[in-house]
């Protein structure tokens, strides 16, 4: 399975080591490439790569009003990945470099409200709503966190906002993160973080299947759809909020039904105020 002379190849200069089949081995089997083949092969690829990027950009609607140079760049932009079934993209506290679309597949969102007071703590008394952080991330909770809540399969997603509803907190089993949401086809991975302006992940991102993404450097993101694409921006909040007021309103009635507190309810109501009041970065 080694290779010998791709750096070679790669970077068109001459070979800068001689090879000899040592004389203890058997006769070695190699396949030949030639430079043709290779630039042949990388061209096709690429034209693949290309179609792939197209492809995705003419289905995702969020985009469909872009002019065709600030299509061009957002298509540009993308960089393909692939991550397989337990894979973690991304973990929550991480610093949110990359926005990430996902082309096929499922990911679930899952997160852990006792680390939100580390995470989100100085970012919000800066803004003076530290007390709406959820009294579950302040102190062990009393069985909150291992109550079930029933929704059905999502279906394919709409772009932004953690778009697969409804959003659940089901449980993972022996820890204390629950589930916060199932994203697919055309979802998102960092929207409300970027939305909100939170400085770091909010959950960790676990593929469940064989999954396809697209990522997208943060700069690139705020340049191409937060500021140039102020109606996908628009929409983009529009579609986050929808998301945030269905998951908490089906938390609140489970909540209630049981006489508990509404625990990280309120963070969430404070994120649906910051996408209006903190969406736009400067």
């Amino acid at each position: 399975g080694s290779v010998i002379g791709e750096v070679a190849l790669v970077k068109n200069v001459t070979r800068t080591a001689n090879v000899i089949v040592s004389p203890s081995t058997e006769a070695c089997t190699l396949i030949r490439i030639s430079r043709d083949l290779f630039n042949r092969t990388l061209q096709e690829h690429l034209r693949r790569l290309e179609q792939e990027r197209e492809d995705f950009t003419n289905g995702f609607h969020l985009v469909s009003n872009f002019n065709p140079k600030l299509r061009q760049q957002f298509i540009r932009a993308l960089m393909k990945e692939k991550h397989y079934n337990g894979d973690i993209i991304v973990r929550q506290g991480d610093k949110i470099e990359d926005i990430y679309f996902i082309v096929s597949g499922d990911v679930i969102l899952y997160l852990n409200p006792n680390k939100l007071v580390s995470q989100y703590e100085l970012h919000l008394q800066a803004k003076n709503v530290y007390s709406i952080l959820p009294e579950a991330s302040k102190k062990p909770p009393s069985g909150l966190l291992h109550r079930h809540v029933t929704t059905p399969r999502p279906q394919d997603g709409n772009g932004f906002g953690s778009p697969n509803l409804p959003l659940s907190m089901q449980p993972m089993s022996g820890s204390t993160k629950v589930i916060w949401s199932c994203v697919s086809k055309n979802g998102m991975l960092g929207d409300f973080e970027v939305l909100t302006q939170l400085p770091s992940r909010m959950t960790t991102a676990v593929a469940q299947t064989e999954t396809v993404l697209f990522r997208m450097n943060l700069p690139e993101f705020r340049r191409l759809v937060i500021k140039e694409g102020r109606e996908t921006a628009k929409e983009a909040r529009s579609l986050a909020k929808t998301a945030l007021r269905y998951r908490n309103g089906k938390r609140r009635e489970k909540l209630n039904a049981r006489g508990q507190t509404e625990s990280e309810v309120s963070f969430v109501d404070y994120l649906i105020r910051a996408i209006d009041q903190l969406a736009m970065p400067i």
